[in-house]
């Protein structure tokens, strides 16, 4: 079995033991005040911890800047806070680490998953995708529906609220690696929705004003309910509940899971098939039997020119990338350096990470020391370094397809974590010219792979933070930013508005002026 489903396997065990705190969560502790003391407490506790297990913490900030800050944090807190209010608090400390895996939990976020009104609800604003283009956060997508008439319309205001209330308030814990502000930028409009739900969770609907063609155009959204069979139907709920779309909820979330787990799919934009367009929205396939069939077809072909779209893939599986990259490699080659971590039994270390009770603390007893055998074999130590083993850091041979043309990557702020990790050595190794906008992710590693989640035992936070350091074989000067494009391109509004995809017709122009070239 390989590690990345064992990773999975057990994540399942997890699951429940969080949701079973998430149901506490806004009854128990959010209206509740913490005194000074039991919040000074948290924040030792939360630094405990990722001291212990975060194997590159001082990768950004000096151990005595970072005591100093803890400090004066701790002593700035002098009044009882509720959940809610010490979040504001102790997210921008976590923050100052300067790794963008690390991450503090909204409260109501959690306790919004089981709004006792709605027990699974969604509104049609999680049918938009917003994207921030020339400074104006704008509809990108509406995926429930493939008629997009507001495509290219600016978000104003939301509930009578204007958008940039929402981007200010919680922009702020969205935080990339290093110096790198693109993720930060890109994010903002991309988890625009999740920002209202803060603060909106439990509204029957949601009102959107938009700013398109010089109009402003007010909306209201409902919320709908779903149902994971038709046996769950219920037609007296939905009776009460207008939803502004010819499709029935059913319709809606069927439509719009289709399309959110279409995440791999190419296409070729000339009737020769000599240029191929790979979209991966993200890294999180089951298996890779796409990239066998794709790159066989590619090879059977004779494409000459692969473009691989990685815009918006916030990342994924390691082995996933390592898999890709045996296709675009002509000879044998090492993907990443070693994997660094704190513990040589990160897996176990996660599992245990918040307060457990009932069933899933026997099961994860029961199973914890067979599983602290395996990564006992999985790991092993290098000097003063812990050492988690991956095929990715041994020598690895291309695969039988491998592509032989050129190839181009499209790369944004949001590109991120396994994204970053790929455009890194893609680049560094010269086989892509990468195109677009600098990735949010540190072009010379992250700290990511096995997450560490942790409940604070006074204010009930959820924090979380990776456990594996992983980094390609090439580095990048200065240090802290993410894989800068070799041509930077950025989309543009009247493009956007058009349905015109500008960095995509920029390769597409570069093609054809390559062609040129090589018939002169």
């Amino acid at each position: 079995m390989k590690k990345s489903c064992l990773i999975l396997w057990f994540s399942l065990l997890f699951i429940p033991t969080i949701n079973s705190q998430i149901r506490l969560s806004k009854n128990t502790f959010l209206s509740r005040k913490h005194s000074v003391n039991q919040l000074r407490k948290d924040i030792d506790f939360t630094f405990k911890k990722i001291k212990k297990l975060h194997p590159n913490l001082y990768h950004y900030i000096t151990e005595k800047e970072l005591d100093r800050k803890i400090d004066s944090v701790k002593k700035s807190i002098n009044t009882p806070l509720t959940s809610e209010e010490f979040y504001f608090i102790i997210t921008p400390l976590i923050a100052e680490i300067k790794q963008g895996h690390n991450t503090v939990y909204f409260p109501t976020i959690l306790d919004g998953l089981n709004n006792p009104k709605y027990p699974k609800q969604y509104t049609l604003l999680n049918c938009f995708e917003f994207e921030k283009i020339e400074g104006k956060i704008v509809v990108s997508n509406f995926i429930c529906d493939s008629n997009n008439p507001l495509l290219g319309a600016e978000i104003i205001s939301i509930n009578n609220t204007p958008t940039s209330y929402y981007t200010e308030k919680y922009g702020f814990a969205i935080q990339g690696d290093g110096l790198n502000t693109t993720f930060n930028k890109r994010m903002k409009a991309l988890y625009l929705s999740e920002m209202v739900y803060n603060e909106n969770n439990e509204l029957d609907s949601i009102n959107i004003s938009f700013l398109f063609n010089n109009s402003i155009i007010d909306t209201t959204f409902y919320q709908y309910k779903y149902y994971q069979s038709y046996d769950e139907y219920d037609p007296d709920w939905d009776s009460e509940v207008r939803v502004l779309t010819k499709k029935n909820p059913e319709e809606i979330e069927e439509y719009r899971d289709s399309v959110l787990n279409n995440t791999h799919f190419y296409k070729y934009l000339d009737s020769n098939k000599t240029t191929a367009l790979l979209t991966i929205k993200g890294f999180g396939a089951s298996n890779f039997s796409i990239y066998d069939s794709c790159f066989k077809e590619f090879d059977s072909l004779k494409t000459k020119t692969l473009i691989i779209d990685l815009r918006n893939n916030l990342g994924g599986s390691l082995d996933e990338i390592h898999y890709l990259t045996r296709y675009l490699e002509q000879e044998e080659f090492v993907f990443i350096n070693e994997v660094e971590s704190s513990t040589k039994i990160p897996i176990t270390k996660a599992i245990w990470g918040t307060e457990d009770k009932g069933f899933s603390f026997i099961y994860k007893l029961a199973l914890s020391p067979i599983l602290m055998i395996f990564e006992q074999f999985g790991s092993a130590r290098n000097k003063d370094k812990i050492i988690y083993k991956h095929a990715g850091s041994k020598l690895s041979k291309p695969q039988k397809h491998n592509f032989k043309g050129n190839v181009y990557v499209l790369i944004n702020g949001n590109s991120y974590s396994a994204s970053s990790i790929l455009s890194a050595y893609l680049q560094g190794s010269g086989i892509a010219t990468i195109v677009g906008e600098e990735c949010g992710g540190a072009y010379n590693g992250c700290v990511a792979g096995i997450p560490k989640v942790i409940t604070l035992p006074h204010s009930k936070l959820y924090v979380s933070f990776g456990m594996l350091y992983t980094k390609t074989p090439y580095t990048q000067f200065p240090d802290g930013y993410g894989v800068i494009p070799d041509y930077t391109i950025f989309p543009t509004l009247e493009h956007h508005k058009k349905g015109i995809d500008t960095e995509l017709e920029w390769i597409l122009k570069q093609i054809e002026k390559n062609k040129v070239v090589e018939e002169n």
